[in-house]
């Protein structure tokens, strides 16, 4: 049993760089600037891996990469979860 306390459990399981990405997409003429919230489950490094790209329903998908970071890991692949 863990002598830590949940809420130190919850923000080392959530704190990972991987769950919390972010890009830019240049601005257009017909658009500013465009924020992507991203992250990644599974393999995150390397350019052989088989990638799959999750795009869910709007808000929060990128935290589905936390449940599925383990199945990802053990199938040896990366999915990209956008978040919006």
């Amino acid at each position: 049993m863990s002598s830590k306390s949940p809420e130190v459990q919850a923000i080392e399981i959530l704190a990972p760089r991987k769950f919390h990405r972010l890009f830019v997409a240049p601005a257009t003429e017909a658009r500013g600037p465009l924020r992507v919230s991203y992250s990644i489950a599974g393999i995150e490094e390397g350019e052989n891996v088989e990638t799959i790209l999750f795009c869910g329903g709007m808000f929060g998908t990128r935290w589905q990469a936390v449940f599925m970071d383990w199945l990802a890991s053990k199938n040896g692949v990366r999915v990209l979860f956008i978040d919006r």
